[in-house]
């Protein structure tokens, strides 16, 4: 939690200092630049006014006519300093961009600080909310439902919280709960459907308010309103950057402006992580309410609480639009009571559409870790590219900016000019700041894979890392694009050349997927080991530690030279030594007595049902439809190609179009591979929203190049339409002919009353 918090800071923190190096004033600039060529002038007219030394006179009488004094006595330079003080006045003073980088932090981290502060009152204040008291309930003093109020306090009291105040939300009528505040300073908000929730069912108002005191309990509100302060105080620094850039007071306006739409992508990367973070603090709450009172896990509270989860999906079940047009039977029917919850799960199909950077997990999955604790800490690939995402792009930004760390280097005299090898540097020690924190966060998601699937099958192991890998590769190469080469700042190419695999532009996707694979493969390894030999209190540690060694391999000259041989063979020599030793361990343990196989079952009767022949034309559009997705895939493809092989990405709105384009061939493979129904529907909602996306940008740029015609502009978005169309067509068959091949035969088909 912490690890994932320094990861988000440290990032926003890195961004608002780099801002600094491209926010030179013009008039510092201009005025720089005409005190130097009125230097420049005035010393050449000095020049040519001192007579002529014997060396030049011999260069005039072999018929030279341009010649100039090329040495100069201290008398002489004593005066050219005199006339150019005269005649250019004073020197500009020095651009300082390190005073702008602590004023850049001092503005962030303060914003923050304040952001912070204010946050519990800003939500008592927008919300209205009204304080419970747990005053008795008779007097002239009393105020609304004291019960309420005084069952809350006792809960925080059994749970070891301090409350600073228990707020009612009238204007909420759900059944719902929020913990909110600060450090020292939390507070609890009721909707003003828990007051009849209290009265109906107290079992389950006391797990739901149990969930959020376990959040308290956690630092999960601490941490998550903090990162959510500083990423506030950041977008708001950004604003100003970008106003700034459109104001004309900057020397590089195009570069400052196109710095800050990336940075603003920044942070949605940033947020979009922190969501994927609050997963797993909801199935930490869920496992501290279900465990009750006492700290032991009681079948009361867990009973409780997996009933409201039912009572929840039931309520987005009917809510949900009915399908097909038919009116649903389940609208217009109240919904049912916690005591009258169904007791078996229901329909996934049923459960409306889960967005990947939602801040609340499905039903589905909080059920499920809710009867397997070992999944909360359990990462997604979204995650791990979401991860690698911030974490490749924030050390491109920061060692794009090696030149200007060289130039203060100089000027504070820490370096020589005789100790410069070269003018264009590469300071790998800059991304040691976050490098340490990402590696630390993946080396504990790959340990909590690893826990999450013990017991199960290898394969199951293998395909969690693989997830794993593949998305931190995906994250990692979506990183480094942010910032194309061709940029008038960009650091790319010094990146590459200073990870371990010494790389170049033109090897940045097999360079980038072996850093991924190796990193996952190496901790799995590890963690694998870990978790043959029995595992301590301090495994999950070691693997943060060894992550972050790992991640500190990425660039070997972050670190000094004698230190290389020594961090290479530790990062191999752990994870196989561990290995050989759980081999060793699992050779000595007996064999497992194996019980008879049972008998085989009669062979079924075949089913020779066919279905009927579609008519041609159907054959003829569904075959088109296969055609256009192919052509899309492959183009696809080819656009993965050119970025990963470093070909210049142009504008970021030309980058945000190929990805776009990716993430939709992606979310049809997602869509193919679906459990369900509505699974396939959501995946291909959302791909369907990154194409329309991506083609609405295209259409923008080209009206911004000027290239476009009207027809185009209504050309493009329905093309997007049709290939849409047909990606669906061709995820639905492709989707139907794998849940048939993967149901048995015999296999009754399940009745839906619900649907017509």
């Amino acid at each position: 939690m912490f690890a994932r918090a320094a990861l988000f800071c440290i990032a926003l923190m890195a961004a608002a200092v780099s801002i600094a190096f491209v926010t030179t004033p013009r008039a510092h600039t201009d005025a720089e630049l005409a005190y130097t060529l009125c230097a420049g002038r005035t010393e050449n007219a000095y020049r040519l006014s001192l007579p002529p030394t014997p060396e030049e006179e011999l260069l005039l009488a072999a018929g030279s006519t341009a010649w100039q004094r090329r040495q100069l006595t201290d008398e002489d330079r004593t005066v050219l300093t005199r006339l150019t003080h005269e005649r250019c006045g004073e020197h500009p003073a020095r651009d300082r961009p390190e005073v702008r980088a602590a004023l850049n932090l001092a503005v962030l981290v303060g914003g923050g600080v304040v952001l912070y502060a204010t946050a519990p009152y800003r939500q008592i204040l927008l919300r209205r909310l009204l304080r419970l008291r747990p005053t008795p309930a008779t007097g002239p003093d009393a105020g609304y439902r004291p019960d309420l109020a005084a069952a809350v306090y006792r809960q925080a009291a059994d749970a070891g919280v301090t409350l600073s105040g228990v707020w009612l939300d009238a204007g909420d009528y759900t059944q719902n709960a929020l913990a909110f505040g600060h450090w020292r300073r939390r507070h609890i908000e009721l909707a003003s459907g828990m007051a009849d929730l209290f009265d109906e069912d107290p079992d389950t108002f006391a797990v739901i308010v149990r969930h959020e005191l376990g959040h308290i309990r956690n630092r999960d509100v601490d941490v998550t309103f903090a990162v959510t302060a500083l990423w506030g105080a950041f977008v708001v620094l950004v604003a100003a950057v970008l106003g700034y850039s459109l104001s004309g007071r900057a020397a590089w306006e195009s570069g400052l402006r196109d710095l800050g739409y990336r940075l603003l992508v920044l942070g949605c990367l940033v947020i979009a992580a922190r969501n994927t973070y609050l997963h797993a603090r909801e199935f930490h709450a869920d496992a501290y309410a279900a465990a009750g009172p006492g700290g032991t896990r009681g079948r009361t509270a867990r009973a409780s609480l997996d009933r409201f989860l039912l009572l929840l999906a039931g309520e987005r079940s009917t809510r949900a639009a009915p399908r097909r047009g038919t009116p649903s039977a389940a609208a217009s029917e109240p919904a049912p009571s916690p005591r009258t919850a169904p007791e078996e799960p229901p329909d996934p199909e049923d459960e409306g559409p889960v967005w990947p950077f939602a801040t609340h997990p499905p039903l589905a999955r909080r059920r499920a870790v809710l009867a397997d604790p070992a999944r909360a800490d359990e990462p997604t690939a979204w995650e791990a590219a979401l991860i690698g995402c911030v974490a490749m792009f924030t050390l491109t930004l920061l060692m794009s900016h090696s030149f200007d760390v060289m130039l203060y280097r100089l000027h504070t005299g820490d370096l020589e000019l005789g100790e410069l090898t070269t003018l264009r540097p590469v300071y790998a020690w800059l991304a040691l700041p976050l490098l340490l924190p990402a590696g630390t966060v993946l080396g504990r998601g790959v340990w909590a894979c690893v826990v999450a699937a013990a017991g199960r099958r290898s394969a199951l192991v293998t395909a969690r890392l693989a997830g794993l890998a593949g998305g931190l590769w995906a994250g990692l190469a979506l990183g480094a694009l942010l910032l194309p080469p061709d940029s008038e700042r960009a650091g790319w190419p010094g990146v590459l050349t200073a990870m371990w695999w010494r790389g170049s532009p033109g090897s940045t996707g097999i360079g980038l997927a072996a850093t991924a694979a190796l990193t996952v493969a190496l901790t799995g390894l590890l963690a694998v080991a870990c978790r043959t030999l029995g595992p301590r209190r301090w495994t999950a540690s070691l693997m943060g530690g060894y992550g972050t060694l790992v991640t500190a391999a990425w660039f070997p000259s972050a670190l000094p030279a004698w230190a290389d041989p020594y961090l290479y063979t530790f990062v191999l020599a752990l994870p196989l030594g561990a290995g050989a030793l759980a081999l060793a361990k699992r050779d000595r343990r007996p064999a497992p007595v194996t019980a008879p196989p049972p008998a085989a079952a009669p062979p079924a009767a075949a089913d020779t049902r066919r279905e009927p022949a579609a008519p041609a034309g159907s054959r003829r559009r569904t075959a088109l439809a296969h055609a256009v997705t192919l052509a899309t895939v492959l183009a696809a493809l080819a656009a993965a190609g050119r970025l990963l092989a470093g070909a210049p990405t142009g504008s970021l709105l030309v980058l945000t179009e190929t990805l776009g384009l990716l993430l939709y061939v992606l979310s049809l493979v997602g869509a193919v591979l679906a459990r369900h129904r509505a699974e396939l529907g959501q995946r291909l909602h959302t791909g369907a929203a990154c194409l329309m996306a991506a083609a609405l940008l295209l259409t923008v740029d080209s009206l911004f190049s000027g290239a476009v015609t009207p027809l185009a502009v209504l050309l493009v978005p329905g093309l997007a339409g049709g290939v849409i169309v047909a990606g669906r067509t061709t995820a639905d068959q492709l989707h139907g002919l794998r849940i048939r091949n993967r149901a048995p035969a015999t296999a009754p088909a399940r009745a839906r009353g619900r649907r017509h």
